[in-house]
């Protein structure tokens, strides 16, 4: 599935963000939970485009740590929450998908 995303990226400059414009760029600074679904040393630039297409409709963020462009979706004020919308992003595909916890805007670790 990862190598289907990979096509059409682009080098990681200054000047060429991949596709970053169709993730929500400002990561909330507050406390929620969110769905790991993919990782990569590469933008994977139609991931965005894809996950609609499978009826994913949550907001998506794409981060990037100067190694890898992490991908998840939804912003979840409970563990529980979260926990439910991972076992439907699972039953789509992603079954190394997980749980993360976002503190002040910042991927702090996986929970679940």
């Amino acid at each position: 599935m990862l190598a289907e995303l990979q096509t059409n990226t682009t080098t990681n400059t200054a000047e060429t963000k991949p596709d970053a414009h169709l993730f929500k760029d400002d990561i909330p600074e507050k406390t929620f939970y969110s769905v790991q679904i993919a990782a990569s040393k590469v933008p994977l630039n139609n991931m965005k485009s894809f996950l609609q297409s499978m009826g994913v409709q949550h907001i998506m963020h794409e981060q990037y740590d100067g190694t890898y462009y992490r991908y998840c979706v939804g912003e979840f004020e409970t563990v529980d929450q979260a926990k439910s919308a991972l076992k439907l992003i699972a039953e789509l595909g992603f079954p190394d998908a997980f749980v993360v916890l976002f503190e002040d805007g910042r991927r702090c670790r996986q929970i679940y």
